[in-house]
């Protein structure tokens, strides 16, 4: 089990992050919160993103038993509201609980119970017993609801999001050969008839085509072959792009020939030669997509990639026509040589957050802790004085983060201020330029103090507590992200996938019980 699974009933795992995809739909689109809805302050669920991994369509599944019957809360992360049911006349499902509530009997009750098949979920509200359905609000528009005259019922498909990894948008992959992968140019030769290769260049199922044969000879010049024989990152032929789609795939392009990874369906070879529409060929969309999966729980830079249409592992092999340390989408398993290391080709990073997006602050609050406590009497005649004070010495500390599943252990320069909780809300600091990394906590100490004198009336006795909690808060935010390749090129482009991870210092509250001393 991994550390996104928890347990459904009996020999049933699920798991813990998820994200609601439609079925049957061509464009299938997830359940989100929307931040242009005009209804977001009262946390309306909608099918309105095609991206699976959209931070608004993240959903965190907290399981909880009851008398032996197991319930889940259901908490949109975006919002970091739980799911519950709105008391109107619709009876929208709204994620507008700010803590998690097991009275089921209370209006702002957050169980859920989830009827699973497969990996396609109906969901109800333990208060009321309905099936979740669509309802419309504007227009075509339908939200979550289980209000009368709702009879749509929602199935959707459980997506793991918590399993999809998100790679660097530039990579070198390095093979168990200790070479790295790159997009070969050789002479390869054939023992065909002459003329017969015009025939074989035009299959789909070649395993050279499109490349110039030399007359009548039986040799010719290879362009696609994918060979783990590169000593470092230095050309362009051992980088490759990334483009992440929508449903949590990869499409994986040579920066050296600007053409797409693809498996070939007879051969296996995975080769990069084609563009779609190039030459009349348009091989199928799926051809181009393969699944990162992780390959070793203690490295997150070692990677397998599955072929979506082979449903096979890709994995080093030699072969016919002079092919050896070859990329080969025909491996049942993950085997070793299918473990890849993945490399980010990058010389110098520099990254420049632009905005932090305050209005999507989640506030993250911890159980406050008793600091101090006073127990004084005053048996005088008239009111007296006691303290109750605290002097907390701690660390706050601060994150930068990206949505980028692999290991960020390189520094670059940030440009950035520092977002800080006041009285009225949230600030950011003026801009400084320091190194740092992707991930990595940064700490300063701190010292704070709360409390203080408390007026005791004449013959009272005062009984109090101090106290102190914290908060940590997340605030997304947008960055220009320039890199310098190892090929020498310099690429910039914007992103919104950061997250910065901040603490609220302590505050303090206090909770004082007077009582009368009787007389003596």
């Amino acid at each position: 089990m991994t550390s996104n699974a928890i347990i459904g009933d009996e020999n049933m795992v699920i798991p813990r992050f998820i994200a609601l995809k439609t079925i049957g739909e061509d464009t299938p689109k997830y359940l989100c919160t929307l931040s242009s809805s005009a209804h977001d302050a009262m946390g309306y669920l909608k099918f309105a993103t095609t991206r699976v991994l959209d931070p608004l369509a993240k959903i965190e599944l907290v399981p909880v038993r009851i008398g032996g019957n197991l319930y889940y809360h259901i908490r949109s992360c975006s919002l970091n509201r739980f799911w519950r049911e709105s008391p109107t006349v619709q009876s929208w499902i709204v994620a507008a609980g700010k803590e998690a509530v097991t009275d089921e009997k209370s209006g702002d009750c957050t169980l859920f119970t989830l009827n699973v098949e497969g990996n396609t979920v109906t969901i109800s509200p333990v208060r009321s017993g309905k099936s979740i359905c669509l309802m419309p609000t504007v227009g075509e528009d339908k939200a979550l609801s289980t209000g009368r005259g709702c009879t749509e019922v929602v199935k959707a498909t459980m997506i793991d999001v918590g399993s999809i990894m998100v790679l660097p948008r530039y990579v070198s992959f390095k093979g168990k050969n200790g070479k790295y992968l790159k997009i070969s140019k050789k002479d390869v030769i054939v023992d065909c008839l002459p003329g017969a290769y015009n025939a074989w260049n035009s299959s789909p199922y070649g395993y050279m085509p499109y490349s110039p044969w030399n007359g009548n000879s039986s040799t010719y010049e290879c362009h696609t072959n994918l060979q783990f024989a590169a000593e470092d990152m230095s050309s362009k032929e051992a980088v490759f792009e990334v483009i992440n789609t929508d449903d949590g795939l990869v499409r994986i392009k040579s920066t050296a020939s600007g053409k797409f990874l693809h498996v070939r369906e007879v051969t296996q070879w995975v080769e990069a030669d084609i563009v779609d529409g190039e030459n009349g060929y348009n091989p199928h969309p799926l051809r181009y997509m393969f699944e990162v999966i992780p390959a070793d729980k203690d490295n997150a830079n070692m990677v397998s990639l599955k072929s979506k249409s082979m449903g096979k592992f890709c994995t080093i092999k030699d072969g016919d026509f002079r092919r050896s340390d070859c990329l080969w989408a025909g491996a049942d398993t993950p085997e070793e040589k299918a473990k890849l290391e993945l490399v980010e080709p990058i010389n110098q990073r520099t990254v420049h957050v632009v905005e932090f997006r305050l209005n999507e602050i989640v506030l993250i609050s911890e159980e406050p802790i008793v600091a101090a406590t006073c127990n004084f009497f005053n048996t005088s005649s008239i009111e007296q004085e006691t303290k109750l004070e605290k002097t907390i010495k701690d660390t706050k500390t601060n994150t930068w983060n990206n949505g980028i599943s692999t290991t960020k252990g390189f520094s670059f320069n940030l440009t950035s201020g520092i977002p800080d909780k006041v009285e009225l809300g949230f600030t950011v600091s003026s801009e400084t330029t320091k190194e740092y990394q992707w991930g990595k906590s940064i700490e300063t100490s701190y010292e704070t103090s709360g409390g203080g004198p408390i007026k005791v009336p004449a013959w009272k006795r005062v009984t109090g507590k101090l106290l102190a909690s914290k908060a940590t808060f997340e605030v997304p935010f947008t960055y220009t992200q320039t890199d310098r390749l190892s090929t020498g090129e310099i690429k910039t482009y914007q992103l919104q996938d950061g997250v910065f991870t901040g603490v609220i210092g302590y505050t303090f509250t206090t909770e004082l019980v007077f009582e009368n001393i009787h007389r003596l």
